[in-house]
């Protein structure tokens, strides 16, 4: 009996999850960086100001979400973290992007802070 292997390319894809993160000053962000569709030869990498994003990087920590995406942990949350934060692919000749956005509440300042800036469109 002979076996037939099917081979199929499916399309890559990018999410971060979550895409907009409020965390106070001194806590805890996490983000998921998912990817599908990729070859195990892929290149997945967190970037801020357009550079990336290390375990050396200072209050950082990247974690291998088993075969499809990468954590990134920020503790303890500084001023310096906040703003956007991009994950990129690249697989097999294509480049791929998603943004995620850490809001950080300074202490002394509560939640009603952080809506006046969506309000404004700072933060929106």
């Amino acid at each position: 009996m002979s076996r037939i292997k099917l081979l199929f390319a499916v399309g890559l894809a990018l999410a971060i999850i979550p895409e907009i993160q409020t965390v106070r000053q001194h806590g805890v962000a996490s983000f998921l960086c998912r990817v599908t569709g990729a070859g195990k030869d892929r290149d997945l990498a967190w970037f801020k100001n357009d550079r990336r994003v290390t375990e050396r990087s200072l209050n950082t920590m990247l974690v291998n979400s088993s075969t499809d995406g990468l954590v990134m942990r920020i503790f303890p949350v500084a001023r310096r973290d906040k703003g956007e934060f991009k994950c990129k692919v690249v697989d097999r000749g294509q480049t791929l992007f998603a943004s995620a956005q850490l809001i950080m509440l300074e202490e002394g300042r509560g939640m009603w802070y952080a809506f006046g800036l969506i309000a404004s469109g700072v933060l929106g």
